[in-house]
């Protein structure tokens, strides 16, 4: 009987290492560690504003000699420079109540504070970053994010850049 008990033991113990290993493997693959969220909404605030109505609302819009020049080249030199930062960089958190960037959010992503969003190339004095290349080939807007700038990125999306017209 003895015998018996002891095998009921050890399986039950063999049993509950089992099912925390499980739970553990679920923990792990559900929480995702590579989806790289403050990356994400960097890539999203690049998104917005290179969204149609954002930009016909923009000094970019303003700048065109013609509507061929609104390329996305032109938009990513645009974006990057004194007038095109001061439409996208978003204000100080320390000006504005938590509900408040809560509201804000929700009209246009907020870029997260360890986030820095460059143009065409990564800046290896910088940490996490989303860069920016302009394709006027493709008429897109290529969209790299890095955890270290060094290494190969670790999100790449392609953006369709828009036509924007004056209809």
């Amino acid at each position: 009987m003895s015998g018996f008990i002891e095998k009921t033991q050890s399986l039950g113990i063999w049993a509950f290492i089992g099912i925390l290993g499980s739970m553990w493997l679920v923990f792990t693959w559900a929480s995702k560690p590579g989806d790289y969220p403050e990356l994400r909404q960097g890539i999203r605030v690049v998104r917005h504003i290179s969204s149609p109505r954002q930009l016909a609302r923009s000094s970019f819009w303003a700048m065109r000699s013609d509507e061929n020049d609104l390329s996305p080249s032109k938009f990513v030199s645009w974006m990057f420079s004194p007038m095109g930062s001061a439409e996208w960089i978003p204000p100080s958190p320390l000006e504005f109540s938590q509900e408040e960037l809560k509201m804000i959010s929700k009209i246009q992503p907020l870029l997260p504070a360890e986030v820095s969003i460059v143009p065409r190339k990564p800046d290896m004095k910088l940490g996490k970053q989303v860069v920016v290349f302009p394709d006027d080939a493709r008429w897109v807007l290529i969209v790299k994010a890095y955890v270290t700038p060094g290494d190969e990125p670790v999100i790449v999306k392609e953006l369709a850049f828009p036509h924007v017209t004056s209809s």
